[in-house]
């Protein structure tokens, strides 16, 4: 009986200290999975993305006015008054049209005048001739060559005045009226009826219709260096019609990046917004560039509706012929040792799985409007951080 009893005080005793270490090792493990979440808050939160295989793609739009591309400024020489304009801005005129008229009273007053002063030239000659016949009759050698110095300094006289009025009325001819040299669009017009001939600048300006018109970009040297002289180019008018109009590249120049970086200028400048997207595995990314690195671009187009002034809009887009992994340029970083990204390796333990932050060593190949093409320690299959609530170091201890 007392066998009996003691063994059942034993077997309570198992029983009590198998429940007790139960607790304890229960216990343990929450304390354990609590302080692992705590410390979990305490770790950077990092954001991340995996990277895509894919082509790296540009795009351009850009809009500018179109202006002549050759004009020729016609001015009255001789500064006369305006008698009357007879064109405006906007006119498409022909060679030898007449655009402006002016008042040549002043000159036919002067006219006048030589032909008064030929007249006194001409008054003593009959006396001189007869001078010369009277010295030829009487034998004089002497006098003969007196009288002959005398009529011919009297015939050069007046055949200079003679020239002097008969270059007058060419001049006067001419400067009567002003034509133009051309066919072409007439684009200002500064002549005003009544005043003198403008000073500050021609009195009318006029567009060869032989060269068209013209409009300058700023394009990013990506995009401009595919582009070469004599390359077509759709250009599409931003008038009510909105027509699309054929445009040949005439000129590109070498440009300073640093005032070709500005996402809007002013429209003769020809403002232009710069995109990328990404093509292939990857989903499409698109946003405004502040590229460095632009070119400008002069475009002619040749059009007999055009008067110039017209706004007009161009779009272009190119893609890369290779296949690069892309990734946000924002996952990029620099420091002495070269350009690296943050990868997340994941690491298995008996109380979950914990993440890292390494570092992976790349090369950017390329990279526009947020997205990079890169080649080095960096798979498909990666995921990359792309932001982190603090400051990363290689092998730090992350939160996803």
């Amino acid at each position: 009986m007392e066998a009996e009893t003691t063994g059942r005080r034993l077997a309570a005793r198992q029983r009590t200290i198998r429940i007790a270490a139960g607790l304890f090792v229960a216990m343990l493990i929450v304390f354990t999975l609590i302080g692992n979440s705590l410390q979990a808050l305490t770790l950077p939160k990092v954001s991340a993305e995996k990277p895509s295989q894919g082509r790296l793609s540009r795009s351009f739009h850009g809009s500018a006015v179109l202006s002549p591309a050759e004009t020729a400024d016609l001015t009255n020489p001789a500064g006369w008054k305006v008698a009357q304009v007879l064109v405006k801005p906007g006119d498409a005129v022909h060679r030898g049209q007449q655009l402006v008229s002016y008042d040549d009273t002043e000159a036919q007053r002067q006219i006048e005048d030589e032909t008064a002063a030929l007249e006194q030239l001409e008054l003593p000659k009959p006396q001189l001739q007869h001078r010369y016949v009277d010295a030829v009759q009487s034998g004089d050698e002497e006098a003969i060559l007196d009288a002959r110095t005398a009529l011919e300094s009297a015939d050069a006289s007046i055949r200079a005045q003679q020239n002097r009025i008969e270059r007058l009325r060419h001049d006067a001819s001419a400067d009567r009226q002003l034509v133009a040299p051309f066919d072409g669009i007439v684009t200002e017009v500064h002549a005003v009826a009544g005043l003198s001939a403008a000073t500050g600048g021609p009195d009318v300006r006029l567009a060869d219709a032989a060269s068209g018109f013209q409009f300058r970009l700023q394009i990013p040297a990506a995009i401009a260096d595919t582009l070469k002289p004599g390359d077509a180019m759709d250009v599409r008018l931003t008038e009510d019609d909105s027509r699309s109009l054929k445009g040949t590249v005439a000129k590109i120049e070498d440009g300073d990046a640093a005032d070709a970086t500005a996402p809007s200028r002013s429209a003769d400048d020809g403002a232009g917004d710069m995109a990328s997207s990404e093509s292939g595995s990857g989903a499409a990314n698109s946003g405004s560039s502040s590229e460095t690195g632009s070119l400008p671009v002069t475009v002619t187009i040749k059009d007999p509706s055009l008067r110039g002034g017209e706004r007009v809009e161009v779009e272009l887009s190119r893609q890369e012929s290779k296949d690069a992994l892309l990734v946000s340029a924002q996952a990029i970083h620099q420091d002495r040792s070269g350009v690296y990204v943050y990868a997340i390796e994941k690491r298995q333990s008996p109380l979950g799985n914990a993440y890292y932050a390494a570092r992976r060593d790349v090369t950017v190949i390329d990279e526009n409007g947020g997205v990079a093409a890169v080649g080095g320690d960096l798979y498909d299959y990666d995921q990359v951080v792309l932001d982190s609530s603090e400051p990363l170091q290689d092998g730090v201890r992350v939160r996803l």
